[in-house]
């Protein structure tokens, strides 16, 4: 849908929200010198590259794990009879 890979980056970064939008922030108060900016706001593949080394687990089997560790079954919703 994007001819260029700095919209598809651009359009991408206006979704951030919280921790993640802070990251990426002071790249994208001070671009005005495009010499000066990062590769990855010209590039979707450098872009996901940063997004995923910064916010991806660092340990995904680790997490897995303890995420099942900590399963728990929700109690199921009672039925009232009418």
């Amino acid at each position: 849908m994007f001819c260029l890979d700095r919209a598809k980056v651009t359009f991408t970064q206006s979704y951030l929200k919280g921790m993640m939008l802070e990251w990426f922030k002071p790249d994208l108060l001070h671009s005005s010198d495009p010499a000066d900016h990062p590769c990855w706001m010209d590039s979707w593949i450098h872009f996901m590259a940063e997004l995923q080394s910064t916010f991806s687990p660092h340990d995904p089997i680790a997490e897995a794990e303890q995420q099942l560790e900590h399963l728990q079954m929700k109690d199921a919703p009672t039925l009232c009879s009418i």
